[in-house]
């Protein structure tokens, strides 16, 4: 597999300099996930074409493009279709600058944010707005020939492979896949405790869909009433040996992504990816 990151691109796409890019060369990454500031709508076509010559210098690929849009799922069709808006500019900024896909997340019911607790979220009238949006989002990916990496969470319309595998199917779109990210259906402590049999679903119900992973670990928190918390990599309990050997055998040429830690505490993630690695014996594509 191949080895990635997410997290060490500033949202200033003009600070990125040679620096920054040896440093994450160094650490055995050759693929990066880097996130619109902002408006994608208002965003600087320079900034957008300096990274991108800067990643292009050091050679290393630009996987994915992501950035933030209002829901695509709610009820309000003004904010629907300012969301939608949203959506489809990351899709032509990652085209026009050569990303090689572009990362889109369900959104949520919640006032609060994208990757907020909601009931609404669980409804059949939302997954079928959400179905309907992603229609939209597969015309604007098919226009610039370009595909989308859904995000997936346990708090969001997309809250388990079944039910993202019935959504994409009733899409049937070419253009849209998934993020591979068990931990983000972990929903309750038999699933945080056992992480096995969850793996084995999301890549039995999803693995035809797969661009990408996300690799992460988690714990579960000694406080009421339920906590379960992600946590650096060789911290946690989730079953990282199968997840690996899971995404190998399916993408051997795919990006393991690292993500959700802060820049001071990667180096020691891909560390820890590149000895687990070597002791299962995979190997790493440079």
């Amino acid at each position: 597999m191949r080895l990635g990151v997410i997290g060490l691109i500033p949202s200033d796409f003009l600070a990125v300099d040679d620096a920054l890019m040896e440093h994450i060369c160094s650490m055995g990454f050759t693929g990066i996930v880097a996130h619109i500031a902002g408006d994608p709508l208002k965003a600087d076509p320079a900034a957008l074409h300096h990274l991108k010559r800067m990643l292009d210098r050091h050679h290393l690929r630009f996987i994915q493009l992501w950035g933030w849009y209002p829901s695509i799922i709610t009820t309000d069709p003004q904010v629907r279709a300012s969301g939608l808006e949203g959506a489809s500019a990351i899709i032509r900024w990652g085209a026009e600058i050569g990303a090689e896909m572009i990362g889109l997340r369900p959104t949520s019911m919640s006032p609060r944010g994208p990757w907020s607790p909601d009931p609404a979220n669980y409804l059949p009238e939302t997954q079928a707005r959400l179905i309907e949006s992603l229609h939209h989002i597969n015309r604007t990916c098919e226009q610039y020939q370009i595909r989308v990496g859904l995000e997936c969470h346990a708090l969001t319309p997309l809250y388990n492979a079944q039910v993202v595998r019935h959504v994409l199917q009733t899409v049937a779109s070419p253009w849209l896949k998934v993020n591979i990210d068990p931990i983000n259906f972990v929903a309750d402590l038999a699933s945080a405790y056992n992480s096995t049999p969850l793996i084995n679903e999301v890549f039995d119900v999803l693995g035809e869909y797969a661009v990408t992973a996300h690799i992460k670990d988690l714990v579960v928190e000694d406080n009421l009433v339920v906590h379960i918390s992600e946590a650096p990599l060789g911290e946690g309990i989730f079953d990282i040996d199968t997840f690996l050997r899971r995404f190998e055998a399916l993408l051997p040429d795919g990006y393991m992504f690292i993500e959700h830690l802060t820049p001071e505490q990667i180096p020691a993630a891909a560390a820890y990816l590149r000895r687990k690695l070597n002791d299962l014996n995979i190997p790493i594509v440079e």
